[in-house]
């Protein structure tokens, strides 16, 4: 069984309708937290509380080094996508976050969770001496799917 380090990551966006993703170049982190309702379904008179699972939904964040990127590019779209309107918002925004590179360079049998996504964050930042950093946070939006990497 093989363990994964956190280099070989890496994620892809897209807002564009036609759904072609891009790697969003310079990650250095993303989370993403999944979570399902629970639902109370004991019925009158039993001795031990019973529950089914409902909804699910997640969260998360991608924590990138900024550079000046065109719109375009996965980097510059998923920074300037904060910025669109509720309107004109896209409904096609889409994410991969890949265990192993994009790529498949290091072999198959990887795993990507794929989702559609609202962007509701993002954070710039700037320490005198490093290398500044953009954090955006988004939550899922429908289905969000586990699967390997053929």
């Amino acid at each position: 069984m093989g363990f994964y380090r956190g280099e070989q990551g890496n994620v892809k966006f897209t807002h564009d309708s036609d759904g072609t993703l891009t790697v969003v170049t310079a990650v250095r982190s993303f989370s993403l937290s999944i979570e399902k309702e629970s639902l109370d379904v004991t019925a009158h008179g039993d001795s031990f509380r019973d529950v089914v699972g409902s909804l699910i939904s997640g969260s998360g964040t991608i924590e990138l080094l900024y550079e000046a990127t065109a719109a375009g590019e996965g980097k510059g779209d998923l920074i300037r996508e904060i910025l669109t309107t509720p309107s004109t918002e896209s409904t096609d925004a889409k994410a991969e976050l890949y265990t192993y590179d994009a790529n498949g360079s290091q072999g198959s049998g990887s795993e990507k969770i794929t989702f559609d996504l609202l962007v509701t964050g993002t954070e710039f930042g700037a320490t005198v001496g490093e290398l500044q950093t953009v954090t955006i946070g988004f939550q899922t939006k429908g289905t969000i799917a586990l699967a390997t990497v053929a």
